[in-house]
């Protein structure tokens, strides 16, 4: 089972988090590596899109929640924007990217000023 879809990054997602932001990527294409020693998760590395996954749709699901986790009709306006596509960019720069705008309910709740 990948990491986006266990139980474990769905409860605690500083351990899905962890494997990107603490560790180097192992191979094109994927985020990270071993996951933090203590983690409890060593099942490998995730993609970029796993890993938006897990902090979208696997998060609302995990919350049964129905109307978050995607930007689709008939589900909240809840997002955030950032200042880079993170699909453009190589993962080693992924922490670095600052939010630019978060979205609830379909109102700027959050602008950077920068």
């Amino acid at each position: 089972m990948p990491a986006s879809a266990s139980p474990e990054a769905r409860t605690f997602p500083w351990i899905v988090r962890s494997r990107f932001s603490e560790s180097t990527p192992s191979s094109p294409g994927r985020i990270g590596g071993a996951s933090r020693p203590g983690a409890g998760i060593s099942r490998g590395d995730l993609s970029l899109d796993e890993a938006i996954r897990a902090y979208s749709e696997d998060a609302a699901y995990a919350a049964f929640d129905d109307r978050k986790g995607r930007i689709a009709p008939g589900f909240w306006a809840d997002l955030t924007v950032l200042e880079k596509d993170l699909r453009a960019i190589p993962p080693e720069d992924i922490p670095s990217v600052q939010v630019t705008h978060t979205v609830v309910g379909g109102r700027v709740v959050f602008e950077n000023p920068k």
